[in-house]
């Protein structure tokens, strides 16, 4: 069985944080971390491992852009039809992730 497990940036810093996904109380989305808590993050940024590696060794993401062997780009997304992450095949590599937003909203 797979870790569940999340990434957003989080909004203090626009820095990349891991952990079970949330919403707290207040309605703040938040990837919760054990040894540090809540850590309130862009909502557009939260994305799921897929539990899968890129051919880097990288861990993949919802959301995560990735080049193919012979250069297209494609997006991993969740097909909710067919119950399965699209845009994945071990061989290809990370190069960026379609949910980054800076800070101030702005893409």
């Amino acid at each position: 069985m797979r870790e569940i497990k999340f990434r957003g940036k989080r909004i203090s810093d626009n820095k990349w944080v891991y952990g079970y996904f949330l919403i707290n109380d207040n309605g703040s989305t938040c990837i919760y971390d054990p040894e540090i808590g809540d850590m309130p993050v862009i909502p557009e940024t939260v994305g799921q491992s897929i539990g899968k590696n890129d051919k880097n060794g990288k861990e993949i993401y919802e959301g995560d852009k990735m080049k193919t062997h012979t250069g297209w780009i494609t997006v991993i997304r969740w097909d909710e039809k067919e119950l399965l992450y699209r845009g994945f095949m071990p061989i290809w590599e990370i190069i960026g992730n379609s949910n980054i937003i800076p800070l101030g909203g702005q893409k």
